[in-house]
């Protein structure tokens, strides 16, 4: 099953998916008007935005956490892909006609943008980082029940209660780097995309989670249970100094206890033993053919052109020119381009004299890297702006460790050293076939996890009927941008 971009009623706006990303399209003014007019009805009820500071911690238990990656990628790419949300009864247990993401898309713009109406460029400039802020639990997002459009802080799949404020835990870290420094807009786009890819995510590990269980014996149970004490005890350590009492006080500091993260290792580990069991085995070693097809599809990632190590001095030309000359004359700028050639001289000399060029850029280059001797690192032909390609393509004159001569422009005098020479590199087909068997597994595995995920869609039972109720309630728990009062 495909998502064919979510069907609505002719008056009711439509939301399409490109390239995994969800985007609102109304057809015609009216709708607009209508879905415009919702909004700022609803901004106005809505809370002001708080959130909370952290970093999702990551399991890695026994070589899985490559798997890990995979499930949390899969489950994201998986519910996006194969289930179909039009409105059935089967679909996301959701049997009203009205589109789940479509509605939540407008919610969470109404969400994040009403909080605050965009700031002037003075006040965003006061504004250098976000104001502390705590987590918002469920208990913050009240709910009217005479407001069909109020957020609803839980959900329930099949059963399984999960609440709004845990949902963004593991995006804090993005999210609020995105406050800081993202403009308003672009931060609003990040937490509707994020919140979105969130639940589904989450749907997605509940509905595995359950069928994993299920299976779990006695002996099973047992087992799962020394494998996350041993998790946690490894935590404790890495993370805590060995102290317990220190690793809460963190767990603490990231909004959830030391029982929530046992639960969250928990899941991952009997996540992980399914897929291991029941879906891994069905992947099929990969043909010659088929290796053979993705080589020429992934080859361009693996040529790269040549590169060399650019030890660069720059001496500066136009700061030399008078501040208030805004149209110099040629005489500024010969003034200009003699004063430079002096300080060039200057350079040139210490050089004879035995100082290393490192020590000489560090002291006298006026250009981007002078504190770190003048290292630009290794570049490509064309990798660097106009102003430095004429030094660029002296580089690629030189032999490893020569200095060049002085190169003028009419901006600034350079003078370049080879740190080092790489080769051109194209990976041939016998080099890369461990990444290639590696991604044909991982696209199997996408595949088969998209499958096992479509099934349980189709018989999951999902609360609340309007999901976007829990989608405004979880997008309220994302941190405030930094021009938030």
């Amino acid at each position: 099953m495909i998502v064919p971009g979510l069907r609505l009623s002719d008056d009711r706006p439509e939301l399409r998916f490109s390239d995994d990303r969800p985007e609102l399209q109304l057809s015609d003014d009216s709708q607009r008007q209508r879905l415009s007019d919702a909004l700022r009805i609803r901004s106005s009820r809505l809370p002001r935005c708080g959130g909370a500071r952290g970093e999702a911690g990551r399991v890695i238990i026994d070589g899985m956490d490559r798997s890990n990656s995979r499930i949390s990628r899969v489950m994201a790419e998986a519910v996006a892909r194969s289930v179909r949300f039009s409105g059935g009864d089967r679909d996301l247990g959701l049997r009203g006609r009205r589109s789940v993401f479509a509605i939540a898309a407008a919610a969470m713009t109404a969400a994040v943008a009403g909080c605050r109406s965009a700031p002037s460029e003075q006040e965003r400039m006061k504004s250098a980082s976000p104001r502390p802020s705590r987590t918002v639990s469920a208990a913050d997002v009240r709910v009217d029940p005479s407001d069909p459009e109020a957020p609803v802080p839980r959900m329930r799949v099949n059963g399984q209660i999960v609440e709004a404020s845990e949902v963004l835990r593991p995006y804090l870290k993005e999210l609020a780097e995105g406050a800081r420094t993202m403009s308003p807009s672009a931060y609003q786009a990040l937490v509707k995309e994020t919140t979105i890819r969130a639940v589904q995510t989450r749907i997605s590990e509940v509905l595995l989670y359950g069928a994993a269980s299920a299976r779990l014996t006695e002996d099973d149970e047992k087992m799962l249970d020394k494998v996350v004490d041993a998790e946690l005890r490894r935590r404790v350590t890495e993370f805590g100094g060995g102290v317990q009492g220190v690793y809460e006080e963190r767990l603490r500091d990231r909004g959830t206890t030391l029982i929530a993260e046992r639960e969250v290792i928990r899941r991952q580990v009997v996540i992980q033993r399914h897929l291991q069991m029941y879906v891994y085995p069905k992947i099929q070693p990969a043909t010659r053919d088929e290796l053979l097809a993705l080589y020429e599809q992934v080859r361009p990632e693996f040529v790269r052109p040549e590169r060399r190590k650019l030890e660069l001095i720059e001496i500066d030309v136009l700061r030399r020119i008078p501040g208030n000359a805004t149209a110099p004359t040629r005489e500024q700028q010969a003034e200009a381009l003699a004063a430079a050639k002096a300080a060039m001289n200057d350079v040139r000399q210490a050089l004879a004299e035995g100082q290393s060029f490192l020590q000489v850029a560090q002291e006298r280059s006026e250009g981007l890297n002078a504190e770190n001797g003048g290292d630009w690192g290794w570049v490509a032909r064309d990798t660097l702006r106009a102003r430095w390609q004429k030094a660029v393509d002296v580089l690629f004159s030189l032999e490893e460790g020569g200095v060049s001569d002085v190169i003028e422009t009419p901006e600034a005098l350079f003078l370049v050293r080879c740190g080092g020479i790489e080769a051109a590199t194209d990976a041939d087909f016998q080099s890369l076939q461990p990444e290639l068997i590696r991604r044909h597994e991982n696209a199997q595995a996408d595949r088969l996890i998209q499958e096992v995920l479509a099934d349980l869609q189709a018989r999951a039972r999902i609360e609340p009927e309007r999901i976007d109720r829990f989608l405004l309630a979880v997008a309220l728990t994302a941190p405030p941008h930094a021009a938030a009062p």
